[in-house]
This record gives C-alpha cells, structure tokens and sequence, in this order.
C-alpha cells in the first residue's frame, strides 16, 4: 500500500523510504514525524501520520503495534467524519485479524468496512475487499466460499477498471481451484493472470502467475511446463533480490532432478 502524502517534512522522508522498501528508516522517520504533528499538526495531518506508520508496522510484522496505531486513526477518523478513510482503517484492522487468523473479528471489520464502501459507492475498494474475504476464506479451507467472493472481487475490479486487480483475483482463483483439484480451471485462471500481467510489463504478477501454473504443471505430471515456468521465476527472484529467491532454486533443483530421472 502507498503511504498518504503529508506536508511535514519528516514524513515526507519516510516516504521516500518506504518507497525505497527501507522499513526502519521509515519507521524512525515517521515517529519523528508524530512527535512534530502532536504539537503543531491537525487532526488530519497526525491520523495520517499514525496510518503510514501503522502500514509499516504492518509491513514488518508487529501486529499488535500496527493494530493499535490503526486504533488510534480510527477514533482521529471518526472524529473527522471521514467515512471513506474509516472503511479504509477498517478494512486495515480486518487484514491484520486475517493475518492473525481471527476469522470473527477479521470479517467483522471486513463487513463494516464494506457497509461504508457500498453506502459510497467506492467500487475499487470493494473489490479489495471481497479479494482479501476470499484469501482469508481460503486460509481457512473454505474453497466454496472463497471462489464466490473471489468471482464478486473479479466483477468489481472490473468495473472500477483495474486491470492489476483483476489479473491479481485471477491468479487467487487459479491458486484455489489447484487445491479443489480443479487443475484445468486453475491453469486457464493463471494463464489468463500470466497474459494480462506480460501485457502490462509486470514482472511481478508475471512471477506470481508462473510460480502458481509451475505447481499446477508439476501436479499434473507435465515438468517440462512446471520447469519453464519456475525457471522465469528463479531469473525474476534473482534480478530484482526477492525473498523468495533461495527457497524457489531449490526447488528449481529439484524439479531439474526429477526431468532428469523421468528421460
């Protein structure tokens, strides 16, 4: 998520550095950015400053931080009367529970999050919304469920006109059709995710799509595909220091072996 935009210039230091993904400058930036709005900001300028440093809480895995910096914009939001960024603090709040696994309080938020979205029409943030519904449904092995909620994400997405979110749902519904063993309705989602995201330049979502249809390939007995794919990912992984880099080689190894023991 991008940080809110700020006059103070603390923040806009960590802003520059969340873009740069450095989370502790941010952090540290921020917080120096809080001490300046707690004397001298608005209401406003010190809700955004709690939400961006909130978000890097959240980034870093500091749950109960992050939960309670949201708490805070939550009650500065509800004093200001501004109903979209209470949904988006909400909505906020349900992802940190669906992290956590919490299902009730996380649909909780979620649903109140939603009543405000639909009162405003914010089709876009519907649209999040039902995706992060439906990755939770997921988690928690309800494929039924999160399918419908993952078709209603894909609806919306498309409505609102965002293609990024749209190839995003599809490569969640090719990841949850693959653990229904619906293996051809997963692969035609992911290809259909692999399509969109080349179309863009996106490597990215090209990686996350071709990690997906690597398994899917690989379920099915086809290496050679599974192979190709996982390739792109490994080259993707290492050109841009992903996290994931060492743990998908290995696995790229692996795979190599078996081709190799099946020819």
């Amino acid at each position: 998520m991008m940080p809110m935009m700020h006059e103070n210039p603390f923040h806009t230091l960590g802003n520059q550095a969340f873009a740069r993904g450095d989370l502790g400058g941010a952090s540290a930036y921020y917080r120096r950015a809080l001490e300046v709005d707690r004397h001298h900001g608005s209401d406003r300028a010190l809700a955004v400053t709690l939400g961006n440093l909130a978000n890097v809480e959240a980034s870093l895995g500091r749950r109960e931080e992050a939960e309670a910096l949201y708490r805070q914009v939550l009650e500065l939001e509800r004093r200001l009367g501004d109903e979209r960024q209470i949904a988006l603090t909400l909505l906020h709040l349900g992802n940190l529970a669906a992290d956590a696994l919490e299902a009730p309080r996380a649909r909780a938020y979620y649903l109140e999050a939603r009543d405000v979205f639909e009162r405003l029409d914010e089709i876009g943030a519907l649209g999040v919304l039902h995706q992060n519904m439906g990755l939770l449904a997921r988690e928690l092995g309800e494929y039924e469920p999160a399918v419908e909620l993952f078709e209603r994400a894909l609806a919306l997405m498309r409505r609102a006109g965002d293609q990024r979110g749209v190839g995003a749902v599809y490569t969640n519904l090719g990841r949850t059709y693959h653990l229904m063993g619906r293996f051809d309705d997963a692969r035609a989602c992911c290809a259909t995710a692999l399509a969109m995201a080349e179309r863009r330049g996106d490597e990215m979502a090209v990686a996350a799509a071709r990690y997906h249809l690597a398994g899917i390939c690989e379920a099915r007995g086809d290496l050679r595909s599974a192979l190709a794919h996982l390739r792109v990912v490994v080259d993707i992984d290492r050109r841009y220091g992903l996290p994931k880099y060492d743990e998908n080689l290995a696995r790229l190894s692996v795979l190599e072996a078996a081709s190799e023991a099946a020819t």
